[in-house]
């Protein structure tokens, strides 16, 4: 999917790139069930900051060569 659309916006200099986030520390963890929360606790739970960072640097000239990529934020959950 991504490449089709880079195809359109990589000669206008518009970068195209997906950050997946997998399950976020929130407030909104602590309203899970035990057994919601389960497969959770093996693993780590990104924190909010985690994935605004990861998008920050895709926005931030240092990443001005990356384009098409996929970013999976997920502490190894979803990966």
């Amino acid at each position: 999917m991504l490449g089709r659309l880079r195809l359109g916006t990589l000669p206008r200099g518009i970068r195209i790139n997906e950050v997946e986030p997998g399950v976020i520390g929130t407030p909104m963890i602590g309203h899970a069930s035990e057994d919601e929360m389960q497969p959770i606790n093996a693993r780590i739970a990104a924190q909010p900051r985690e994935v605004a960072t990861a998008v920050a640097f895709l926005l931030a000239d240092d990443a001005s060569c990356i384009t098409d990529a996929h970013f999976a934020v997920d502490g190894g959950f979803l990966t």
